[in-house]
C-alpha cells in the first residue's frame, strides 16, 4: 500500500570521480590553489608536497556530491531530493562512483505520471536494460513489464530511470554543474582544501 510520505531511494546520471569532468574541476581547483601559494606566498617544493599529501579527497567527493543535488533539483524542476550516500569502488574497472538520493512519493510520482507511457521512457529502458555480449540486465527492458509492477516496489535503478528521462528530455548536461549559479564546485572544492599555513 502506497501513502504520500513513502521515500523511496534513487540514483541520477553522474560521470564519477574518476577521468570525469568533475575529476577535471577538482584537479584544477587543486592546481588554481597551489599555484595561488607558490607564486604569491613564495612555499618551497616540500611546502607543497606536504600539504599536497594532507588533501582528504573523501571529504571533497562527500561535500561536491551534497551540492550536487542542488543543481539537479535545480534543473529537473524538483524539490525533494536529498543526499543520502556516495558509493566509491575500491577499483575503477567496472563501475565508477554513484551517488545515492532519497525523493518524496510526489515527486515521484510526478515523473510516473510524466513518462510511463512516453517514447522517451522507452528508448531510456531499451539503452540501459538490454542485455549485450559482456553486460547481463537483470530488469527487463520492455515497457510492460514495467507497468506491472506497482510503483511503490520500484527500486532505486527503476526511479533512476525515471530520473534519466526527465535528465535526457530537459537536456541537461553534467558540465553545468560545475558553475552552478547558487554555488560554483570550485568554491566547494576549495572549501575543504586543507590550510597551507
Amino acid at each position: 500500500m502506497t501513502t504520500d510520505n513513502q521515500i523511496f531511494e534513487t540514483t541520477i546520471p553522474f560521470q564519477g570521480f574518476y577521468c570525469s569532468i568533475h575529476d577535471q574541476e577538482i584537479d584544477s581547483t587543486i592546481e588554481c590553489e597551489l599555484e595561488y601559494y607558490i607564486d604569491e606566498k613564495d612555499y618551497s617544493e616540500s611546502d607543497v608536497e606536504s600539504w599536497r599529501d594532507s588533501i582528504e579527497y573523501q571529504k571533497i567527493f562527500l561535500a561536491y556530491s551534497n551540492q550536487y543535488v542542488d543543481f539537479v533539483n535545480s534543473e529537473l524542476g524538483l524539490a525533494s531530493l536529498k543526499f543520502k550516500e556516495l558509493e566509491s569502488p575500491r577499483e575503477y574497472n567496472f563501475m565508477t562512483d554513484r551517488i545515492s538520493y532519497t525523493a518524496s512519493y510526489d515527486d515521484v510520482k510526478k515523473l510516473y505520471d510524466l513518462y510511463i507511457n512516453s517514447d522517451m521512457f522507452v528508448w531510456v529502458l531499451k539503452d540501459q536494460f538490454t542485455s549485450y555480449d559482456g553486460f547481463m540486465s537483470y530488469y527487463s527492458n520492455d515497457v510492460t513489464e514495467w507497468k506491472k509492477k506497482p510503483l511503490s516496489a520500484w527500486d532505486l535503478n527503476e526511479i533512476g530511470s525515471l530520473l534519466l528521462c526527465h535528465w535526457k528530455e530537459l537536456d541537461i548536461d553534467e558540465i553545468d554543474s560545475l558553475d552552478y549559479n547558487m554555488c560554483p564546485m570550485s568554491e566547494i572544492i576549495s572549501n575543504e582544501l586543507p590550510d597551507i599555513g
